[in-house]
């Protein structure tokens, strides 16, 4: 520890017993002078940005370098999943929240009937048919009588003809027919949660074909794929939607793209 400061007598002082004031004046104009910067120190930094500047200004007023514009209308706002959610306040939070709330709708429907066991994917027997031959006739299944929550809202009523019939033949275990479902929507079906419930009742009640599509390296993060893990070896490239990497504009299912390194 420092010894105190000692007077000219010899005592020690304090604190507070020494001025602290500087002997000399400082002109606080020629200080902030000092500060402010100079042409001279931005170096070979000036003319670069200049550059950039003028580069950028060309590729939004040329028609012709529209290809090099590093962002157009409609395009996601870059880097705005880092620094602009905030921003986004009542909208982000209302938007949680009905993910949020899918997602609890879905845990209560699995959570509504004990867990069904998946039919065997091979069937007993399995049926030949010629193309336009009738199907057996139907055998009522347990559960056919319960009533109908929420009916089905189509536009002219027959957009699901091709999907039902499909679904019969998968039903009457015709040979090779196996259907499949894919489910279009947004991103609140991202979690896995509505369309996990409806594939475990699907499967349980026509049978488990698989696990359905299956990328060949993880998708993003904001997708799920329940029931599904895998690994993969790093040597795919990923494009995902949200980034909008595909230069054809066209993505695969779970809004990803992926093409091989080699």
């Amino acid at each position: 520890m420092a010894d105190p400061k000692q007077s000219d007598d010899g005592d020690p002082k304090g604190l507070m017993d020494v001025d602290g004031r500087l002997k000399e004046r400082v002109e606080v104009e020629a200080a902030a002078e000092t500060l402010r910067p100079r042409w001279s120190t931005l170096g070979p930094i000036g003319p670069a940005l200049i550059v950039v500047v003028a580069g950028l200004i060309a590729a939004y007023t040329a028609p012709a370098l529209e290809f090099a514009r590093p962002w157009k209308p409609g395009d996601p706002v870059p880097f705005w999943n880092l620094l602009g959610r905030p921003f986004e306040g009542a909208a982000m939070e209302e938007k949680e929240e009905r993910v949020q709330e899918i997602e609890e709708l879905a845990q209560e429907v699995l959570q509504a009937e004990p867990p069904q066991p998946l039919v065997d994917r091979t069937p007993d027997a399995i049926i030949e048919v010629d193309e336009g031959d009738a199907l057996p006739p139907y055998a009522a299944k347990p559960g056919d009588d319960a009533e109908v929550v929420q009916p089905l809202e189509l536009f002219k009523g027959d957009e699901l003809d091709g999907f039902f019939a499909k679904l019969a033949r998968s039903d009457a275990a015709i040979a090779g027919s196996i259907t499949r479902v894919v489910h279009w929507g947004d991103s609140a079906i991202g979690v896995d949660g509505i369309p996990g419930a409806i594939r475990q009742r699907m499967q349980a009640r026509f049978g488990d074909a698989g696990h359905g599509f299956h990328l060949l390296a993880p998708p993003n993060s904001s997708y799920r794929h329940r029931e599904v893990d895998f690994k993969h070896n790093e040597k795919w490239r990923r494009c995902f939607i949200i980034f909008k990497c595909s230069p054809d504009g066209r993505y695969g299912l779970g809004g990803t793209t992926v093409r091989s390194k080699g």
